[in-house]
């Protein structure tokens, strides 16, 4: 209070405690207009002001148990914007400050974000079927750069625009219009949504803590071989020597294990995909399970924003907070209970699929699978340059038997490609907690190709 009234008395700017200004939503808007689309990212642009400074978050509460949190720092006499993406928001909060969530009106089929740069933003009316929502251009490189796009089927940007899907260049009214009937005619991509139970098939069972599990057995190993070698040294010596090494093996074992052994209880496991669609567009699914060896309540860090994945429509509890800023994101105060894992994904639009398939394979692809027909024809391992055959002889055999498939490969179709761009995973360092037993793991990443 003091310093406060010292920084006013000689006129410096600064932020009072949140306590002595609290802060006033002044405005909330639907940056994809009044569309439900509840399983899935919405974007809320949230305008706060204070009269004297503030310093705390926004906070909007999902009704599926869990919050979304967005750092917020205003001046004096100062007015701030930050978007928060949301999935079936129902309260909105800043500091002890409420604001009202603008209701969804209508079911719209699709989704499409026009740049207010474009000389035809205000040409475009929606229908039932396609519901159009003029965006600011200083909104699209987060929206888009930080995967909250993902609620938009398209959005029609500036030719100087250099942002990912689903954004696409369309100077003129012409270009639009052909975008616009390609997007009618095709099929809505799929969505990572936050109710999935597919998904779930990809999850690992058991709570043994992967890098717990080898050090145990390498532990358990290298002590009775070293205690066995000990004691027969020390026994020919006399009965007292072997005794002795007995003790000292003993005692050594335990001052190794409290040394050297990992004390996280915590597990992370990577599952991801490339997916490839008919008309070549890729890109990357990612899901992280977590679990852990006892009940913990953790904070895990991404490096981009997750959203939580969940196996049937019951809420989280207890809820946690999602905390997102200018890159990647946290997850605080989340709860894991022995035997239980959580999900967490995202995807990733790519600039290119990693594989082309003609006129030969650009890459190897490892235990491939070709389904034509809604048949199935295991190809095995498959070399640079490679070519896939058109069809599958006779009957056709088994879709492949791993749970990658299960998850993924219902992508495929009647008519694609299956298989794997890595022999092996490994470990990885973008997911970060100080709970970690052992490093975030990743298994091989698979890729599907719709069609050929």
């Amino acid at each position: 209070m003091l310093a406060a009234l010292l920084l006013a008395l000689c006129g410096v700017e600064g932020i009072a405690p949140a306590q002595a200004a609290d802060p006033r939503i002044e405005d909330v808007e639907r940056l994809s207009g009044p569309v439900a689309r509840p399983t899935l990212w919405s974007v809320l642009a949230v305008t706060v002001s204070s009269a004297g400074g503030f310093e705390g978050e926004v906070a909007v509460r999902s009704s599926f148990g869990f919050m979304t949190v967005h750092p917020v720092r205003v001046a004096r006499e100062g007015r701030v914007r930050v978007l928060v993406p949301s999935i079936d928001p129902d309260r909105l909060s800043a500091g002890a400050a409420t604001g009202a969530i603008p209701p969804t009106r209508t079911r719209a089929d699709r989704i499409v974000g026009v740049d207010e740069r474009l000389s035809y933003a205000g040409e475009l009316v929606s229908d039932e079927s396609v519901f159009f929502q003029v965006i600011r251009e200083k909104d699209l490189s987060p929206l888009l750069g930080q995967g909250m796009g993902e609620i938009f089927d398209l959005v029609l940007v500036a030719p100087s625009a250099d942002l990912p899907a689903p954004a696409l260049r369309a100077g003129t009214r012409e270009e639009a219009d052909r975008a616009l009937e390609a997007m009618r005619k095709g099929a809505a991509r799929p969505r990572l949504e936050i109710v999935d139970p597919v998904l779930w098939t990809l999850a690992r069972p058991g709570d043994w803590v992967p890098g717990k599990r080898g050090a145990a057995v390498l532990f358990a190993a290298a002590y009775a071989m070293a205690g066995f070698v000990a004691i027969i040294l020390g026994s020919r010596r006399s009965a007292r020597a072997g005794v002795g090494t007995l003790v000292l093996v003993a005692f050594g074992g335990a001052g190794a294990f409290w040394a050297f052994f990992p004390r996280g209880q915590v597990w992370v496991e990577g599952v991801s995909c490339e997916r490839v669609d008919r008309e070549g567009r890729s890109e990357e699914w990612a899901l992280w399970f977590a679990g852990a060896g006892g009940d913990r309540v953790v904070t895990l860090a991404f490096p981009r924003l997750v959203k939580p994945v969940l196996p049937g429509h019951a809420p989280f509890d207890p809820p946690f907070a999602l905390r997102v800023g200018e890159r990647g994101c946290e997850v605080a105060g989340l709860r894991l209970d022995s035997g239980r894992s959580v999900c967490l994904g995202w995807v990733s639009p790519q600039s290119a699929p990693t594989l082309k398939l003609d006129p030969g394979l650009s890459g190897p692809l490892y235990r491939a699978t070709l389904v034509a027909g809604g048949k199935f024809r295991e190809l095995g391992d498959l070399a640079v340059g490679a070519a896939i055959p058109r069809g599958v002889e006779g009957t056709g055999g088994a879709p492949p038997p791993e749970t990658e498939f299960a998850g993924f490969g219902r992508w495929v179709g009647q008519e694609g490609v299956f298989g794997w761009l890595e022999r092996e995973g490994g470990p990885v360092a973008e997911v970060r907690s100080a709970e970690l037993g052992s490093q975030a793991l990743r298994r091989p990443r698979c890729w599907v190709k719709e069609g050929r």
